[in-house]
């Protein structure tokens, strides 16, 4: 098996689960993938290979072509928007979340200042930079603990093909925003380049989990007497397809975090191994990065700022 299982049965399905790479008898129907219909390749003929069983006979085996999601065109394209329409948005209100727990910060120090002295303004000042940074290290203690970095290593090594369980879900793409703002806004002298690039691969992995998975999903009849059936979902297509995803998403991050939007694409053209970069993706990102450029200028003008005055921010 060169790509492991590619199918997986749903929590309803019963306990017949079968070798996804042969045909299948269940029940009255023979069914096989539609993403293996391939020729099958002869022992003995240039390029191909035989394998040998116990018993001396030789079987044939399938090559199994590239990953390919294969879904529709308004389906991938729809995530595509949604995920620059969605880190646009979410940047901008991280934001102005940050900029309003700095000035309540030194709004409540000088006013301590203002009443009591320079001393008890200090004291403020550091009491609540302490409350900050404690909230976000319980959320990650507590709620989240692989939040606790900026998540680009394993970011970047489920990009390249490896199975990273439980990096990207909705608890943690709360808390990461959550302590990204927090831990900005304790004046703690991080960036937030690199979380936000993997808030922007989950947003996009939940996006495209959620739009992509009922066209992933088939009824297999597994009983013809008992009128058993099991609902299959092919893991490979849904990968390749949140991997497509989270390219964008990390991509869109980049480009609104340095309002730079070929950086954005170059920065995850750096960090995707060239073997796992589709065809697709280059043109697909280089359209989601503008469109979430675009929309975070537009953001600013409507609350007549600049983007410019969200790098200055005093912390």
């Amino acid at each position: 098996r060169p790509f492991g299982p590619a199918l997986a049965l749903d929590s309803r399905a019963g306990p017949m689960a079968r070798d996804p790479f042969a045909s299948q008898e269940l029940g009255s129907l023979t069914w096989r993938p539609s993403w293996l219909q391939m020729p099958t390749m002869e022992a003995g003929r240039p390029g191909s290979f035989a394998l040998t069983e116990g018993n001396g006979r030789s079987r044939q085996s399938s090559v199994v072509g590239p990953q390919t999601h294969r879904l529709p065109f308004k389906v991938m394209w729809g995530i595509t928007l949604l995920v620059s329409v969605g880190m646009a948005l979410l940047n901008f209100a991280t934001i102005l979340v940050i900029e309003f727990l700095v000035h309540f910060k030194f709004r409540t120090m000088q006013a301590s200042i203002t009443s009591s002295g320079v001393g008890l303004g200090i004291l403020t000042l550091t009491g609540i930079s302490m409350f900050y940074a404690l909230l976000g290290v319980c959320m990650i203690q507590f709620i989240a603990p692989s939040c606790s970095g900026s998540g680009l290593p394993e970011n970047k090594c489920y990009l390249n093909g490896s199975t990273m369980p439980g990096l990207f879900t909705k608890k943690t793409l709360g808390v990461r925003v959550a302590t990204s703002i927090l831990a900005n806004a304790a004046g703690f002298p991080v960036g937030r380049e690199g979380p936000t690039v993997t808030i922007g691969s989950n947003l996009a992995f939940l996006v495209s989990k959620w739009l992509a998975q009922p066209y992933l999903k088939e009824w297999v009849e597994v009983n013809h007497e008992a009128r058993a059936c099991a609902l299959m979902v092919d893991e490979q297509r849904l990968a390749h397809t949140t991997r497509v995803a989270c390219s964008v998403g990390g991509a869109c991050a980049m480009a609104v975090i340095f309002n730079a939007p070929f950086g954005g694409f170059l920065y995850m053209f750096e960090e995707i191994a060239s073997v796992a970069w589709p065809v697709e993706l280059t043109f697909r990102v280089f359209v989601a990065t503008m469109l979430c450029s675009l929309l975070s200028y537009a953001l600013c003008y409507l609350i007549h700022s600049d983007i410019e005055e969200f790098r200055d921010i005093p912390v």
